[in-house]
């Protein structure tokens, strides 16, 4: 299953998306710092806030069910910083063996 939208538009998010899936459903902070080419000084706060977005904008056109999670969410450990972010594990059994997400 090819998800066109990940590839060549620069979403981060979709990128994290796409490594958590390949980890189990999970990704580290520290990853995700990698990937977004940010400093470790910068916040994360609203990291998740355009993949939340897309779930609502679909929702409210009827594509997504409403109550369906959506694709990302910060992982609270301790404290007020995230320890790392996850995907549902229904999305990971559904994509997890794909290749060519």
């Amino acid at each position: 299953m090819r998800c066109p939208t990940w590839q060549g538009e620069g979403h981060i998010q979709a990128e994290v998306i796409k490594e958590a899936i390949g980890n189990g459903g999970r990704i580290s902070r520290a990853r995700v710092y990698e990937l977004d080419n940010r400093d470790e000084s910068q916040m994360l706060r609203g990291f998740t806030r355009p993949v939340k977005r897309v779930t609502a904008e679909l929702q409210a056109k009827g594509d997504v069910p409403y109550g369906v999670v959506a694709l990302l969410h910060a992982v609270y450990e301790t404290g007020v910083k995230s320890s790392h972010f996850a995907v549902p594990q229904e999305v990971v059994a559904l994509l997890g063996d794909e290749r060519d997400i």
